[in-house]
């Protein structure tokens, strides 16, 4: 949406719906930091026989809001984000996954605002694949997380037996990067902390 016309609503798109300027982009969207909330709007038609899934891949989102619309009605609202409790989401996971499959609308309204980096990457997907490529990045991630892991109870082992000050200084600075790339990536929140995202925000 054209970021001179801030303020809107899901009404005032709707009764605006032609008159409102919209800035086309290719799937994935990065906006920096700012303060208002960013309106995305997604045509999809009545064919809709090979996707199943909006995806959101970037977990650090504070608000999100996904409208169902059907001309310049509401069909239903899911509304989620980082600042809600995690068994709130439509599907237990670190993205914002939405369904579309069976659903009865012609467009579908996004509405994004976070205190982070605006970053929305959007895909469409069906479950099959989504497991698969859910599948691969966990592999990936578990493995960088268990070798930052296992560097760490190294060197604190050898703090025991040698009491020198640099290695568990060196404990300290593995154990926050594994814990930073878990919460960049949404893991502290589903598997951590899930029923609290005012501690979420603050780590």
């Amino acid at each position: 949406l054209n970021p001179d016309r801030p303020g809107h609503t899901i009404e005032s798109l709707l009764q605006a719906a032609d008159s409102t300027p919209w800035i086309p982009f290719d799937g994935s969207l990065n906006l920096g930091y700012q303060d208002e909330p960013v309106w995305v709007r997604i045509d999809l038609g009545s064919d809709r026989t090979d996707i199943a899934l909006l995806e959101v891949a970037y977990p650090n989102l504070d608000v999100v809001d996904l409208y169902y619309v059907r001309g310049t009605d509401v069909l239903s609202t899911i509304r989620t984000g980082d600042r809600s409790p995690f068994e709130q989401r439509p599907w237990p996971h670190r993205h914002f996954i939405f369904p579309i499959a069976d659903q009865e609308f012609d467009r579908l309204y996004l509405r994004v605002q976070t205190s982070t980096s605006v970053q929305i990457p959007i895909a469409f997907v069906t479950p099959t694949e989504f497991s698969e490529r859910d599948q691969a990045s966990l592999v990936r991630q578990g493995l960088f997380l268990g070798v930052l892991l296992v560097m760490a109870l190294y060197n604190l082992f050898i703090y025991l037996r040698t009491r020198e000050t640099s290695f568990i200084l060196y404990v300290g600075y593995v154990t926050s990067m594994a814990l930073y790339q878990a919460f960049h990536h949404g893991l502290t929140f589903q598997y951590l902390w899930p029923g609290s995202p005012d501690w979420h925000n603050i780590s």
